[in-house]
């Protein structure tokens, strides 16, 4: 079975339906498309992987005070990251034959200039991105074995999809407090797909602090807490990955409107392997460009009803809105 690192990674987004932008079929088996190899397919897809991060690891609280009782709950919420410039391109690697002209004469045509003798690297677009440029190569010996002449040939990548504000997955969680003023948030998205399924889970914990420290006195609407989550996603035979979040948060409420800012450090590591051109396998490791956040946001709770929005300084702005349903309290 053919498969295109595109198909399989977008798939989790493209059947959750929170990828509006036209996504490419996959990729035919072109005489010219031969260099997506595990480093560039990194490249290409690590902005992809940075959004789907840092969607996972939004609204995990939206305040740091936490009633003495339980508390049980429903919410959803929708994010989306901007993408910055730097994370639409990325140095493709070329083959290193390039470097020889005595084996092959290359040239490469960006905004209407000629380069010629390129070699190393070329800039080209990942998912995110616009139009590639491929880069032409010359054989200069019809003695050269058929597999090294392949090597030396002309070379072309992938397209981006020209996207300025990914739509990360939406969440639905379970909110259930205690006590002890903890918070626990879960997440569980399981999207079949045929013979592949997707399977997110996700656990947040809250704990308001700042009254084993008396830091606020008897004032009540302010409140400090810390922050920590675990996160797993799993495509069939295709990805695996988990994640981790650990964080500081403080809020200030008047009249059910509520401030919240916070710190947090996050990360998520994983493997991709998928089947691409001649039915090769090509695996890599997952790796995200981002691992800090800035984050503040606002709510606003009426009876069994809070609204609420927030914004974060990441390697990806984030933006995220929700809805929370209150559905029981009590000693």
């Amino acid at each position: 079975m053919r498969r295109v690192l595109t198909t399989a990674i977008l798939f989790l987004l493209g059947t959750a339906g929170v990828l509006h932008a036209q996504i490419p079929g996959p990729l035919q088996e072109e005489e010219e498309f031969k260099v997506f190899t595990p480093q560039n397919a990194e490249g290409y897809f690590k902005p992809l992987y940075t959004s789907l991060q840092e969607g996972f690891a939004t609204n995990l609280y939206t305040t740091a005070q936490y009633d003495e009782k339980w508390n049980i709950a429903l919410d959803i919420s929708v994010m989306g990251m901007f993408i910055p410039d730097d994370h639409k391109t990325f140095e493709a690697i070329l083959p290193e034959s390039y470097a020889d002209s005595a084996q092959s004469q290359t040239a490469e045509l960006r905004n209407g200039i000629i380069n010629r003798n390129v070699s190393g690297t070329s800039i080209q677009p990942t998912v995110f991105g616009d139009i590639s440029n491929p880069v032409f190569s010359a054989p200069q010996s019809e003695e050269i074995p058929t597999l090294f002449n392949r090597m030396v040939g002309t070379v072309g990548f992938p397209e981006g999809n020209d996207i300025n504000l990914m739509p990360g997955p939406p969440h639905f969680q379970l909110i259930l407090g205690g006590p002890t003023r903890t918070e626990l948030r879960t997440r569980i998205v399981p999207i079949p797909g045929g013979d592949r399924t997707f399977l997110y889970l996700g656990f947040g914990l809250n704990q308001q602090i700042d009254h084993f420290m008396n830091l606020f006195g008897e004032d009540s609407t302010m409140g400090l807490a810390v922050n920590t989550s675990f996160h797993y996603m799993n495509l069939t035979e295709t990805m695996d990955a988990t994640g981790f979040t650990g964080g500081l948060h403080f809020s200030k409420s008047w009249d059910g409107f509520t401030l919240f800012t916070g710190a947090q450090y996050e990360t998520m590591t994983g493997d991709f392997m998928a089947e691409i051109l001649d039915n090769e396998t090509i695996a890599f490791d997952l790796e995200s460009f981002n691992s800090f956040r800035l984050l503040g946001g606002a709510s606003y709770r009426n009876g069994a009803i809070e609204i609420h929005a927030d914004g974060a300084l990441a390697a990806q702005p984030v933006i995220s809105a929700g809805l929370t349903i209150w559905i029981a309290s009590f000693k």
